[in-house]
């Protein structure tokens, strides 16, 4: 699902807890690292009174960090918005203050100059959509154990490899939440019992890693995209590649150049070293939400990072 179309929020403070206490906000990603989606389609234009007067300033990170405070103020002046650093925003609401982090969208725009004001003002947009019709406890039917380069402040977070962490969301049409220590409570669970649930949630949805996989040439390349936003989160699934491994002359090397797409190869492929960590730059570069380069080696223990060899 296109990022664009999707707010990325995190709890900052429940919903029992007061408007006005204040937590930690999602640290702002480098810009080199920070994906973002491509729009499939330009915005509609918005309505006059939703529109800003004045002008769209992308110049640098603190200046589209500002524009975008004043844009969400005027789509919604019942929000209290204020710039928490740059590429990150406080969002107050009379029963919840969130943070929006706005750091793949700026990484759109980067690639993209053209499009920036229109495809911001459309996230923006659909930002304030999703954050006046989801007030409620989240369910456990919505959370979702996903794999993200990063973690955050407060974040239910646990490392993975190289770099890369399990977080734990709450999955909406819009948004997907990231959820914080502070808002376990509001689900009923202990981080235990969430990894569980959320881990379970998202492999049902993504269904069985054998339909999905397919016998390589001796020079082949694999890749999963099925056009779920979580498609990475088959990396928790480490006794379900075994299938995969078992096919493989030499060891089997997966990655996740982005967040919808898993890539698979066998480690005495022809010349390998130099092609699969191209081929996955290449990804990345061409991904409006690119993930990793890291190329992982699989056991039955899990994962590790591949030091080049057959």
């Amino acid at each position: 699902m296109p990022l664009l179309a999707r707010a990325v929020l995190f709890g900052l403070v429940g919903l029992a807890s007061a408007c006005g206490t204040h937590g930690g906000v999602p640290a702002a990603a480098p810009t080199s690292t920070a994906p973002t989606a491509a729009a499939s389609a330009a915005p509609p234009e918005l309505e006059p009174q939703g529109k800003p007067a004045s002008t769209f300033d992308s110049s640098d990170e603190l200046h589209f960090t500002e524009t975008c405070a004043r844009i969400l103020r005027d789509l919604d002046p019942t929000m209290g918005v204020e710039v928490a650093q740059p590429l990150a925003l406080s969002i107050r609401t009379s029963s919840r203050q969130l943070g929006l982090n706005l750091h793949r969208v700026w990484s759109y725009c980067a690639r993209n100059a053209g499009d920036c004001e229109s495809a911001t003002l459309g996230y923006l947009e659909r930002t304030v959509d999703e954050v006046a019709t989801r007030f409620g406890p989240p369910e456990m039917t919505q959370v979702r154990a996903v794999i993200r380069e990063e973690t955050y402040p407060g974040a239910v977070a646990d490392p993975l490899v190289a770099g890369l962490w399990v977080l734990y969301a709450v999955d909406t049409p819009h948004a997907a939440q990231i959820l914080t220590t502070s808002q376990l409570e509001e689900l009923g669970l202990d981080a235990e019992r969430l990894r569980a649930i959320a881990r379970e949630n998202v492999l049902k949805d993504l269904g069985p890693l054998a339909e999905h996989v397919q016998i390589l040439p001796d020079d082949g390349i694999g890749y999963i995209q099925t056009g779920n936003y979580y498609v990475s989160s088959y990396l928790l699934d480490v006794s379900a590649w075994k299938i995969v491994a078992d096919q493989m002359r030499g060891r089997l090397l997966v990655a996740a150049p982005t967040r919808d797409m898993v890539v698979y190869a066998d480690s005495a492929s022809p010349r390998i070293d130099q092609v699969l960590p191209s081929i996955l730059k290449d990804f990345m570069r061409r991904s409006s939400i690119p993930l990793s380069d890291v190329v992982l080696v699989w056991s039955t223990e899990g994962w590790s990072v591949w030091d080049g060899g057959p």
